[in-house]
């Protein structure tokens, strides 16, 4: 995972209500989804517990996801993705949640940019950034989830051919 503070969150079982997940490349807002997801839910990703919505939902069903109470677990996971095309009469509506957000569900919501200042949300509030120099690490990182061992030359080869 590439912000240290959000990973260990993680670890804790992401506590929080409402979490935004900001970062340019959504390649890594989906791999930083899927890591929460499996601590949050573990290997039973249960559909009575998990739902993802995008900008074209209907409002409503979020907010019917978020106050639902969960199914055999402590917490439920909602995820809001691709907030950044949400409509901003959507926004307003979840704005009331976040502000009284229910302590069953954890809200992610995962956006190409940074909260609007008058987003009420600056607690947990993560970017998802990645630094060239970062990048041998997280190529460690993603063979060893794999079940794999790289080099540090095999690394090299991949960053200079790509």
């Amino acid at each position: 995972m590439l912000n240290e503070k959000l990973n260990a969150e993680s670890k804790k079982g992401l506590p929080a209500p409402v979490y935004y997940i900001w970062g340019k490349d959504n390649f890594f807002l989906e791999e930083t989804l899927s890591r929460l997801a499996d601590a949050f839910l573990g290997s039973s990703r249960s559909d009575f517990n998990y739902d993802v919505f995008y900008a074209s939902s209907n409002p409503q069903n979020i907010l019917n996801a978020v106050y639902t109470v969960p199914f055999l677990t402590p917490r439920r996971l909602v995820v809001l993705k691709n907030f950044h095309e949400f409509p901003k009469s959507h926004v307003k509506i979840l704005a009331t949640y976040i502000k009284k957000p229910s302590d069953s569900t954890c809200l992610v919501i995962l956006s190409r940019t940074q909260p609007e200042s008058n987003f009420d949300i600056s607690q947990h509030v993560y970017p998802i950034v990645i630094r060239e120099s970062d990048i041998p690490s997280w190529l460690k990182q993603m063979a060893s989830r794999k079940g794999f061992e790289i080099s540090e030359t095999a690394i090299e080869c991949l960053i200079e051919s790509v």
